[in-house]
């Protein structure tokens, strides 16, 4: 009998943020301990989201992309998360090659990188950071050219 996916799945890979923005809500309370999602319990979650989750957000107020072992997590998304629209929200600070070839190997639907203001200043006082956006967007065309040496689709 064929299941139908009613749920939509949201949790974090990592429970840290390098940044401090002033409108986050997400302030893990004292009895979390933040930091990263421990990789060998993704062999249980994610076959889990999978089967159940039309939808999986892959991060939801944190900086996924801390992680350190961001390369072995999106190795189970490939392997794990194979029948689910998968989202990862990100800041785009720590986006380098290997994160983004990562990402762009991997089954993703969708990428957000979230850019809160294109004026250096505003930028600066929303997200808490100091000269953070000229690299953000250095980040975002180094993921786009890496996207564009592969093929459509």
């Amino acid at each position: 009998m064929e299941r139908l996916k009613l749920f939509e799945g949201r949790m974090d890979l990592d429970t840290r943020c390098n940044y401090r923005c002033t409108y986050c809500t997400y302030n893990p309370s004292g009895h979390i301990q933040p930091g990263p999602i421990n990789t060998a319990l993704l062999d249980t979650i994610f076959p889990f989201l999978n089967r159940y989750c039309w939808h999986t957000y892959l991060s939801c107020a944190s900086e996924p992309l801390l992680h350190p072992e961001f390369n072995t997590v999106f190795q189970k998304v490939r392997t794990h998360l194979t029948d689910t629209d998968i989202t990862l929200v990100t800041n785009g600070f720590h986006l380098d090659e290997p994160k983004a070839e990562a990402i762009i190997d991997s089954p993703l639907t969708d990428l957000i990188i979230s850019i809160d203001s294109v004026d250096s200043n505003t930028y600066h006082r929303t997200t808490g950071t100091q000269n953070a956006l000229p690299r953000v967007m250095e980040n975002i065309k180094k993921i786009c050219r890496i996207k564009d040496r592969q093929k459509y689709p």
